[in-house]
């Protein structure tokens, strides 16, 4: 297959499992009990511009790009963390597991967008720094959304913050 077609197809699960992901988060808030402490962790308004903008500009985001298998094992966190809520075996943790499953597959389809855009830059004739920086500037908000809801619902059993 085309490596320009399979960064395009990673890049479309990644949206479209994100909008799902927006979609289903209030859902859950809204018909189960989720603990206060995974509240706390999903919602201050302007300190997600201020993580947002740590995540992109001091570096971590792109060292996510650039040391791509990473994201593979960050995948694989969430989809354990989905796994343990399954096994709790009731309907509010088989909500929240499905929201992990797709925060799960949002970061394994960025080690595969990553992996097919290394691919196809190593080879360029041209200049790419332009393309890598719309390449951060599409993923990072994606990746930076779902994985602060994810760990939100993942740990929330862990933390007991109380009415914070």
């Amino acid at each position: 297959m085309n490596q320009e077609l399979l960064i395009l197809l990673f890049l479309a699960v990644m949206v479209v499992a994100t909008i799902a992901v927006g979609f289903w988060t209030p859902r859950v808030y809204r018909k189960f009990p989720v603990s206060a402490g995974a509240k706390w962790l999903a919602g201050h308004g302007w300190s997600h511009l201020l993580g947002f903008i740590v995540f992109v500009l001091m570096g971590p985001m792109a060292l996510l790009a650039y040391f791509w298998p990473l994201s593979l094992l960050f995948g694989l966190v969430f989809l354990a963390l989905a796994a343990r809520r399954l096994s709790l075996r009731s309907q509010a943790d088989r909500e929240i597991a499905g929201v992990l499953v797709l925060c799960g597959v949002i970061w394994l389809a960025f080690a595969g967008h990553e992996a097919q855009f290394f691919a196809s830059i190593r080879d360029a004739k041209r200049g790419v720094g332009g393309f890598i920086a719309v390449d951060l500037l599409l993923t990072a908000p994606l990746l930076y959304f779902t994985s602060l809801v994810g760990l939100a619902l993942g740990t929330d059993k862990w933390f007991n913050r109380g009415n914070e």
